[in-house]
């Protein structure tokens, strides 16, 4: 906790954005230690520190992780239960307990993001591996029969959220994604189409881990702090027109 402290001290902060995680894994199960110490662990420091300096303002990047899967109810708000999965959502979810333990104190906002996707995020999944796929001209592969769906949402709305959360100064629990419920195959038959890519899709005989619809209410973060992401086609064309090429042409028709 010491250099967390002593970084919001020297530099007299006065709101911190937590969005620091170790994203889950295929080892998730195998390594519980290392994630509590970053997502557990790390975050109680760091509300520690904030009340220590008296910051007034906590923004936490939660996820869409705390939910129980399957979800109980569509679309999935703010008031559905919370059970999670995995080590990383339960992490996640401790550290919004905390949030909630320091909330006397600070003001402290969670933000529960759907599956982020764009430049810089390791977690795209489906997304990234899809439109390397299809500038490659290579088969959009997928498990099962693609009818597994959630909710997508584009970096650069989760950053308008951040900043909509510090501007506003609402604090409670809000969800951000796109609003969209899409299919695995309807975001492969996306990508296809705004690549302009020949590529067809491949289903394989191996089911999702997750072959449940979910999807999103994000009406609360739309009223309280003026959220409005950008839809699904959109922020997909934002993410081709900027996404890396260096080794790869697409082959248009």
């Amino acid at each position: 906790m010491g250099c967390i402290s002593s970084v919001i001290k020297e530099n007299n902060i006065g709101a911190v954005f937590h969005l620091a995680a170790q994203l889950p894994s295929a080892d998730d199960l195998d390594d519980p230690q290392s994630s509590f110490d970053v997502n557990v662990r790390g975050t109680l420091n760091t509300l520690h520190a904030a009340c220590m300096h008296k910051v007034a303002r906590f923004i936490y990047s939660s996820s869409i992780d705390v939910y129980s899967e399957p979800p109980q109810y569509l679309p999935v708000d703010e008031r559905h239960p919370t059970r999670p999965g995995t080590h990383y959502g339960a992490g996640k979810l401790a550290g919004e307990l905390y949030g909630n333990l320091y909330s006397n104190s600070i003001k402290v906002t969670v933000l529960r993001y759907s599956i982020v996707y764009g430049r810089g995020c390791k977690r795209g999944g489906a997304v990234n591996r899809f439109i390397h796929q299809a500038a490659n001209c290579e088969p959009l592969t997928i498990y099962g029969a693609g009818a597994q769906s959630n909710d997508f949402v584009y970096v650069g709305d989760v950053v308008q959220a951040n900043l909509l959360a510090l501007e506003q100064d609402k604090p409670g629990i809000y969800n951000i994604g796109s609003g969209e419920e899409t299919s695995v195959k309807g975001l492969a038959q996306s990508i296809i189409k705004l690549t302009g890519s020949r590529s067809g899709i491949f289903f394989t005989h191996t089911e999702s881990n997750k072959p449940f619809r979910f999807a999103l209410d994000i009406s609360s973060a739309q009223k309280a702090l003026g959220y409005e992401p950008l839809t699904l086609s959109r922020g997909l064309s934002e993410y081709i027109k900027h996404f890396e090429l260096k080794e790869y042409e697409i082959t248009r028709r």
